[in-house]
């Protein structure tokens, strides 16, 4: 008995993640696949890696601590979300915009200019951080309308309006509790828990 069938969207994701150069691990886990599956698949319709050696260089290995890598796999994880909810998602052609992305809803037509961001462990105060600055300076709405937030190494989301953050967060210091009873939260910080994995924020 074959498992479960291969949409036109599975396939899309893989080859989009399996061409960028993305773990099999990462794929199976965002997939819901085998590996023995993913690898059928890109055999069967000649998916290549990407070739980022150099002569004479060793290639470069996954680092927990690199920003660029671990951003990256952070955003393909938001747009995965996003497409399985129902909104179709536009990169920018070039890097440097102060949206990472466009989103547009496939029924309604509705569209957000979304920023991403990855919050890392502070392991001195037990909580996961990160700053919603670019650069040195704050977002404007007329770049921003959602900031979507990824914990690091956690299937955890945070779906903040501008507005709420240009209003609670005006340090753009934002401090995290995922893992956290709220008992054990610090004062004042919860009101950011309300927005953890609600996507349903997102007007459509």
């Amino acid at each position: 008995m074959g498992g479960k069938k291969w949409t036109q969207e599975d396939k899309r994701i893989l080859k989009t993640l399996y061409t960028k150069n993305i773990p099999l691990k990462i794929i199976q886990e965002t997939l819901n696949r085998t590996q023995i599956a993913i690898k059928h698949q890109i055999l069967r319709n000649k998916y290549k890696r990407k070739d980022n050696r150099q002569k004479n260089h060793k290639p470069l290995k996954m680092i927990r601590g690199n920003a660029n890598t671990v951003g990256t796999i952070s955003e393909l994880q938001v747009f995965i979300e996003c497409e399985k909810r129902g909104w179709k998602v536009f990169p920018p052609l070039v890097e440097g915009n102060k949206s990472d992305c466009i989103i547009k809803h496939y029924k309604t037509g509705t569209t957000h200019k979304i920023q991403i961001k990855t919050a890392s462990y502070n392991k001195l105060n037990d909580n996961y951080k990160c700053d919603l600055k670019g650069g040195k300076e704050k977002y404007k709405n007329i770049d921003v309308d959602y900031f979507i937030i990824k914990c690091d190494r956690l299937d955890t989301y945070y779906i903040i309006p501008y507005g709420h953050h240009n209003e609670h967060t005006k340090n753009c210091n934002v401090r995290l509790y995922p893992h956290r009873m709220k008992q054990y939260q610090i004062k004042g910080k919860q009101k950011l828990e309300t927005f953890r994995n609600k996507w349903g924020v997102i007007k459509q």
